[in-house]
C-alpha cells in the first residue's frame, strides 16, 4: 500500500473530506491532527484525528459519501490510496482483506 500511496502535505484549513461529496480515496495521517467536523452541528468539532488513523474507510465499505468533514489542523501529512488501488490489493491478497476489513 506504501508503495502505491501518495505522500502529500496539506496546509492548515485544507478539507481533505467534505461532508456529501463522493471519496474516491483512503487516507492514511502520517503526521498532524485533523478535526472530524459535522453539518448538522453548525461544523462544530466531534473528534479530532491523530497520526496513524485512516480516513475514509467507512465510505470505501458502504460506498456512500462521507457523513462528516475533516479538516486540517495546522500542516498534516497524508498517505492518499486511490480507491481503484485499494480494490485491486483486497482481490490479489486474502490475508491483507481479511486484516483490512477486520480493522
Amino acid at each position: 500500500m506504501v508503495e502505491n500511496g501518495i505522500r502529500q502535505t496539506f496546509p492548515e484549513g485544507a478539507v481533505l473530506i467534505r461532508e456529501g461529496e463522493p471519496l474516491d480515496v483512503l487516507f492514511v495521517l502520517l503526521d498532524g491532527h485533523l478535526s472530524v467536523r459535522l453539518a448538522a452541528l453548525d461544523g462544530k468539532e466531534v473528534a479530532t484525528l491523530r497520526s496513524g488513523e485512516v480516513l475514509g474507510e467507512l465510505s470505501f465499505l458502504d460506498s456512500r459519501p462521507p457523513s462528516a468533514s475533516v479538516v486540517a489542523e495546522g500542516e498534516v501529512t497524508v498517505l492518499t490510496i486511490p480507491r481503484s488501488v485499494l480494490s485491486a490489493q483486497l482481490e490479489r491478497d486474502t490475508a491483507f482483506a481479511a486484516r483490512f476489513y477486520r480493522a
